[in-house]
C-alpha cells in the first residue's frame, strides 16, 4: 500500500504541475514521467482509459502541439516513462486501482 500512496501523491503533484508546464513548455522528462503513470493507472483500470485520456488532454491544454511531439521524441522522454514504469512493475492490481481512482477523485 505504500508505494500506492507514492503513485497517488506523484501523480497529483505531476497532474498539477503539468498544467504550468503546459503554458510555459514542458520537458520531455515530465511529460514522459506524465504520460507513464497515466498509462500505468489506465491498465490498472481499463474502464476509465478514457478518463486518464481526458485528464492528460486537460492537463497539456495550451500546449503547442509540435513541442509535445518534440517531447516526445526525445531521450529524456523514453527514458523518463521507461523509469517510472519500472518503478510501478511490482505493484499490486488492487492497490493500483486504488491509488488511481483516488487521483481521479482528487484531480476532479
Amino acid at each position: 500500500m505504500k508505494i500506492a500512496t507514492y503513485l497517488c501523491s506523484f501523480s497529483i503533484a505531476m497532474l498539477s504541475a503539468s498544467s504550468a508546464l503546459a503554458a510555459t513548455g514542458i520537458s520531455g522528462e515530465s511529460l514522459g514521467k506524465l504520460q507513464s503513470t497515466l498509462d500505468f493507472c489506465a491498465r490498472g483500470n481499463p474502464q476509465a482509459t478514457l478518463e486518464y485520456r481526458s485528464l492528460a488532454m486537460q492537463r497539456l491544454h495550451g500546449a503547442n502541439a509540435g513541442a509535445v511531439a518534440r517531447a516526445r521524441n526525445t531521450e529524456e522522454y523514453r527514458e523518463a516513462y521507461k523509469a517510472k514504469r519500472a518503478e510501478f512493475a511490482d505493484v499490486a492490481k488492487e492497490d493500483v486501482a486504488a491509488a488511481c481512482e483516488r487521483m481521479l477523485t482528487a484531480l476532479d
